[in-house]
């Protein structure tokens, strides 16, 4: 049997961790009682910042502090610009800290601006500096909602700058908000239109995105780049299932110009269907506000294929 945990050593460790802050359930976890805890807090050795939260008094009251302080008693996380602050986007100060909770969860504090939502099961909760955060692509599908568009450009550029954030986890985190009606779907909408047909964005990232909302949908994962081989010809096809001959093309003027001529793709997806092949081109805009209709449009075609 191990030696008894010292309270005292444990507490060190947590108030080094937590910006000077300890719980009152943390301070019991380690050995503290009841009586033990009324002491300090009688003799001003800890300070009551939020309800049952405490700091000690040896340590002087920060920012991160009073960030931490709400999410230790509600069991909140740092949302919204702060989130963005702790993630350290250009742009984003230390500001007045916003934290995030269930809806109607009903609580309020004092110089603390707080959010809820029906999708807080979405928080992709990590720590930032000591600190339970949103996971960056809630947090940027967040700032959505409330910075202008040139910040929120802003925001993403930094993250994937970082290298904290690609496109295809971007558009993850878009895909499950907007099909339960996030708030500030709209304005990250526009960004990723704006800037999903940039030629530094993989073609790959967008097949797989488009493959995930058909595996999603129940459909059976399609192959990437499929190449189709004949005498005189080679053919790349975005996504298919080769079995049905059911082709999927992801159109860009960007991506496709680089690729190849635009007259030249159109020969060739002319060609895969004298093959057999059903073919069927997506734009972004068909991807991000009508996926029903290009799963339809995808099933259908299988399908046909099929009975064919």
């Amino acid at each position: 049997m191990g030696a008894p945990t010292d309270p005292d050593h444990a507490l060190a460790d947590i108030l080094r961790r937590q910006h000077g802050l300890i719980s009152r359930s943390q301070a019991l976890s380690i050995g503290f009682n009841e009586n033990q805890i009324r002491y300090r807090l009688s003799r001003k050795l800890w300070l009551q910042v939020d309800y049952r939260v405490y700091r000690h008094h040896l340590i002087s009251p920060s920012w991160h502090a009073k960030v931490l302080a709400p999410c230790l008693s509600l069991g909140a996380v740092a949302s919204h610009r702060t989130a963005a602050a702790l993630w350290e986007l250009d742009g984003f100060a230390r500001g007045r800290p916003e934290i995030l909770l269930p809806k109607h969860a009903g609580k309020q504090r004092d110089g603390i601006r707080i959010h809820e939502t029906t999708l807080f099961a979405e928080r992709q909760t990590t720590m930032r500096m000591g600190i339970p955060t949103t996971g960056i692509e809630r947090t940027l599908i967040d700032l959505a909602k409330v910075v202008p568009p040139a910040k929120l450009r802003q925001a993403v550029d930094s993250a994937r700058l970082q290298e904290l954030v690609d496109w295809p986890g971007i558009g993850r985190s878009f895909s499950t908000h907007a099909r339960r009606g996030r708030d500030g779907i709209a304005s990250m909408r526009l960004y990723l239109e704006d800037h999903l047909g940039e030629e530094s964005i993989p073609l790959s990232d967008w097949s797989r995105l488009v493959a995930d909302l058909l595996i999603d949908a129940g459909l059976p994962a399609p192959e990437l780049e499929y190449t189709v081989v004949g005498p005189g010809y080679r053919y790349v096809v975005d996504l298919a299932y080769p079995d049905l001959r059911v082709g999927i093309e992801l159109d860009s003027v960007t991506w496709h110009l680089n690729r190849q001529s635009f007259h030249g793709d159109r020969r060739r997806l002319n060609r895969l269907q004298d093959l057999g092949w059903s073919m069927r081109l997506f734009t972004w805009e068909d991807y991000s506000r009508r996926p029903a209709d290009l799963v339809a449009s995808v099933r259908t075609a299988c399908r046909q294929q099929r009975a064919a």
